[in-house]
């Protein structure tokens, strides 16, 4: 039994214990108790030895202290302090030590309870020891008005009351007869999160907003689960669920019901703008929508207010929609109008922006939504890939547009296992570029070219009859026009159900797209149909996929809406015939 006792004491030792300081507080006279019994303090029991005797002494009196400082008896807890022997606590040093701090605390000394704390290593200590270091040193820096700290010590401490004493860690108390539990009361998970939440919720709403969250990240989700609670708390659980999946925080969340949609502020580009007829397009699809929407009564329908918004005033508009009472925003539509909603850390309503930003960001109830030729470039490649091809050249238009068109095609082409044999970026001189560019090639391969319909005919004239070309929606106008597609026979290329799989519910809707632009904007028409549509399944999350207009829509963590699936035709004689799926 000594071995053993010596052995755990060799380890605090090593473990780097440091002197304690001289306890200078006095008790005043007057109030100095007299012995008390406190029920948790067992008799001293007699032990063979003086060192056993002594030890097992002063690990009682510990007990005594830690039992009046629980029932914050200040006083006794330090009259019993007095009594205690420091030069013979062998192995109760680092425990004398927490106490010490854990008193410093209740007589709100916080300088010198910041002192012990950083006089002890508590990276070597045993896990019961360690837990508690973590619960005094998150408990001080609460009281030092550090919220945001002591949330994160907290969330570390989470790790450590999951983790199971060693046989060491436990085997000096054993010895001695002692509940560790008595002496540091065990601390839930549970518990721990609700003093961790109860510091969160201290810190201003603005401190948090400025604090950038990160995807898969605890800290983050509660400080996003703060900021709900602070503004609109039913409006933003259902995303605050799915981007931090069973996240601790569910254990502080009391039930929420998603509230009845009344009011959706549709925010598109003035008029008068170069993005103008593009927004009215798509608003022109969200009403057709609207107006077919069997789901609501008449009278229950949600109302729709439109607000024209720009780069510089998106965020007071923004504002101002939400303070009219709208619980679910669409748009807006610009990329530089999106990125201008950054600076809100969370949004109070579930916001459908309607373009996909170039750079992934990561903002509370905020989806994106585009006809990104990326989804495009996905199925294209996919198709090729599964047609046996694993070379191919690119054939790509300048400009940053193309610029960005070309990374995809290369990263997504790599990722199924292809190898590009060349890129080439044409610009205005195409006709002669092309041909030069292409002489030398003289084995079967893809050739991924990405070209509007109207130059799409010419720069297929220069390539090898011999190579399989394929592109994407923009080869296509969207109506049939055999004269003018002639050129592209032979070509695949993929597009949303909407041009190539109209069904009769489909062209029912086409009657609200204004005739004049029936052809051009269409896809941005069904863009708006799709957008109106999946705002159910966005308020309460119950469904992360669906069947759309524009393709399989799916949500990903980060809020992006993207489309797959999409179906692949094939120009015969200058008309699109829809190939089967492989």
């Amino acid at each position: 039994m000594l071995i053993r006792i010596l052995t755990y004491l060799f380890i605090l030792i090593f473990l780097g214990c440091h002197p304690l300081p001289i306890i200078e507080e006095k008790v005043i006279e007057d109030n100095t108790p007299k012995a008390v019994d406190i029920p948790i303090i067992e008799k001293v029991k007699k032990v063979e030895g003086e060192e056993y005797t002594d030890t097992f002494q002063q690990a009682h009196q510990l007990l005594a202290i830690k039992a009046f400082l629980k029932e914050k008896r200040l006083y006794e807890a330090m009259a019993e302090l007095q009594n205690l022997n420091i030069s013979q606590t062998y192995g109760l040093e680092i425990p004398l030590e927490l106490l010490l701090i854990d008193l410093d605390l209740e007589k709100q000394q916080l300088e010198y309870a910041f002192q012990r704390l950083k006089s002890i290593n508590a990276d070597v200590l045993p896990i019961s020891l360690r837990i508690e270091y973590q619960r005094l040193h998150a408990k001080a820096l609460t009281v030092k008005q550090q919220p945001l700290a002591a949330v994160r010590l907290r969330i570390a401490l989470n790790h450590l009351l999951s983790t199971e004493a060693t046989d060491i860690d436990t085997l000096f108390w054993e010895t001695l007869g002692i509940d560790l539990t008595l002496l540091f009361p065990p601390l839930t998970v549970k518990k721990n999160n609700q003093l961790l939440w109860h510091s969160l919720k201290t810190v201003e709403l603005q401190a948090l907003r400025e604090i950038k969250q990160q995807p898969n990240d605890i800290f983050s989700g509660w400080v996003a689960l703060a900021l709900l609670e602070k503004t609109a708390l039913s409006q933003g659980i259902p995303n605050w669920r799915f981007r931090f999946a069973q996240h601790p925080g569910e254990q502080v969340l009391s039930p929420v019901t998603a509230p009845v949609l009344k009011k959706i502020a549709l925010l598109l580009p003035p008029l008068d703008t170069a993005f103008g007829t593009a927004g009215t397009v798509i608003k022109a699809g969200f009403y057709a929508a609207y107006k077919t929407d069997s789901t609501f009564e008449r009278k229950k329908r949600p109302s729709i207010t439109t607000y024209f918004v720009n780069e510089t005033n998106v965020a007071l508009v923004y504002q101002q929609a939400v303070d009219d009472g709208a619980d679910m925003v669409v748009g807006p539509l610009k990329k530089e109008t999106i990125q201008a909603l950054q600076h809100f850390s969370q949004l109070p309503v579930p916001t459908v922006a309607l373009n996909m930003l170039n750079t992934p960001i990561f903002v509370g109830n905020l989806y994106q939504f585009g006809l990104s030729p990326e989804d495009e470039i996905r199925a294209i490649t996919k198709r090729a890939w599964s047609d046996g091809h694993r070379t191919a050249c690119l054939l790509i238009p300048d400009g940053l547009w193309g610029a960005d068109i070309l990374k995809t095609f290369q990263s997504e082409w790599a990722a199924l296992g292809g190898t590009l044999t060349f890129e080439h970026v044409y610009g205005k001189d195409f006709s002669l570029s092309i041909p030069l560019a292409f002489k030398k090639v003289k084995k079967r391969k893809a050739v991924f070219m990405v070209a509007i319909s109207r130059q799409a005919s010419i720069i297929r004239s220069f390539l090898p009859s011999h190579l399989p070309v394929y592109s994407i929606s923009r080869i296509y106008s969207g109506t049939p026009s055999p004269t003018r597609d002639a050129g592209l026979t032979g070509i695949k290329f993929v597009d949303m159900p909407w041009i190539l799989k109209p069904n009769k519910k489909m062209r029912r809707l086409r009657r609200f797209l204004p005739r004049d632009k029936k052809a051009l904007y269409s896809r941005l028409y069904a863009f708006g149909i799709d957008a109106y549509n999946m705002l159910p399944a966005l308020q309460n999350l119950s469904v992360l996929q669906w069947q759309a207009y524009t393709g399989y829509l799916s949500i990903n963590q980060n809020g992006e809406i993207h489309r797959s699936q999409l179906p692949v035709a094939r120009f015969v004689n200058g008309k699109p015939k829809v190939l089967r799926d492989k």
